[in-house]
């Protein structure tokens, strides 16, 4: 720590930081208007997440996912979609933030860990659309 704070160029700070991964965006934009969007496997998870979608499916699968903060924030515009987020019992879903006409949240808030690894934080409108949570397959 005492040599990266006492680097005098990037050239020395970067030696020194050059096993670290790259930093995750802060924001991931996923708009798309008809189909399917799937988001697995080791993907690093952004602090922030603006969904908007018209006739689609997406699926954000956390199960090796990297996660960088201890909370996502979703801003969703969901018209006539689904979203399946597939999570364990040590990440908490909060929908409160969610205004919904005609749609359904389906979550596992009975699982709820008291000390989550991720909280996600799902904020703005449901318009003829579902938001359900579902466990990996084992």
């Amino acid at each position: 720590m005492e040599r990266a704070l006492g680097a005098r160029t990037l050239g020395e700070l970067a030696g020194l930081t050059a096993d670290l991964g790259p930093a995750a965006d802060a924001v991931l934009v996923l708009e798309q208007g008809g189909g399917k969007y799937v988001k697995e496997g080791p993907w690093r998870v952004p602090a922030r997440i603006k969904l908007r979608a018209q006739h689609c499916r997406f699926t954000l699968d956390f199960t090796h996912a990297v996660i960088t903060a201890s909370v996502l924030r979703i801003d969703a515009e969901m018209v006539h979609s689904k979203l399946f987020i597939v999570s364990s019992p040590d990440i908490v879903i909060d929908a409160d933030g969610l205004n919904r006409t005609y749609s359904k949240v389906k979550l596992h808030s009975k699982d709820a860990a008291a000390y989550p690894l991720l909280r996600i934080e799902l904020i703005g409108t449901l318009v003829h659309a579902k938001v359900i949570e579902k466990r990996p397959r084992r």
